[in-house]
């Protein structure tokens, strides 16, 4: 028993160093997970101003196309009534 309990007493640096391996390990990935949530965001955030400013483009180029098409109507009816 005594043998046993030696041997596990020399094994006792490299579990240490096992531990501190590990925890080391477990924190850069916590901090790369917490840098990859970030950047995700950061994508998030830049789709959604891309979106709102694709909306706002559209919204005014039908706004644009509609203005037009009722100036077309007063055009086209200004033609007709100079050809009779």
């Amino acid at each position: 028993m005594e043998q046993l309990l030696a041997d596990a007493a020399k094994q006792v640096p490299s579990l240490a160093i096992l531990v501190v391996v590990v925890v080391k390990f477990l924190g850069a990935q916590r901090t790369q997970s917490e840098s990859f949530a970030s950047s995700l965001a950061q994508r998030d955030a830049a789709a959604a101003k891309v979106a709102e400013e694709c909306h706002r483009v559209t919204t005014a180029a039908t706004e644009t196309i509609s203005e037009c098409n009722r100036a077309l109507g007063r055009v086209s009816t200004a033609v007709e009534r100079l050809e009779r």
